[in-house]
């Protein structure tokens, strides 16, 4: 059971928000939708936070989450990597193909999953790498 938590690639939940957002209508996910959060900073600006900066701050987490156990090469993290793959063609299909998901916030995201799986194989294999050459004795 843990073992699906291990290939399960966190950028499904920016995913799942950016849909969630599409369902409120095609216009939620613009920067002229109003904001759903603003507050004023001690300076007098003003920052008002859009469905898409919750988007993009999502992403960012996901991201971030899914790069830091990027070194390991076990088993699992192998199949990770082969789902952050798929992940990333599915999102570049959504991308080129539906109009729905042509917008910048989706670019952001399918730039974000295509970088997991390109960031994710480097340092992958630069840890295997490192692993033999310790098994080696050299």
């Amino acid at each position: 059971m843990i073992t699906v938590f291990r290939v399960f690639p966190t950028l499904i939940f920016p995913f799942v928000l950016y849909l969630l957002f599409l369902a409120g209508g095609a216009g939620a996910l613009s920067s002229g939708h109003p904001p759903l959060l603003h507050f004023t900073m001690m300076s007098g600006a003003v920052v008002a936070i859009n469905a898409a900066d919750v988007v993009a701050l999502a992403i960012v987490v996901c991201l971030s989450l899914d790069l830091g156990s990027a070194s390991d090469t076990a088993t699992s993290a192998i199949v990770h990597l082969c789902v952050d793959a798929a992940l990333a063609t599915v999102f570049l299909v959504l991308f080129l193909l539906l109009s729905a998901f042509g917008t910048t916030v989706f670019l952001l995201l399918t730039a974000a999953a295509l970088l997991e799986f390109m960031v994710g194989g480097w340092i992958m294999v630069v840890s295997a790498r490192r692993d033999v050459s310790y098994a080696s004795g050299h």
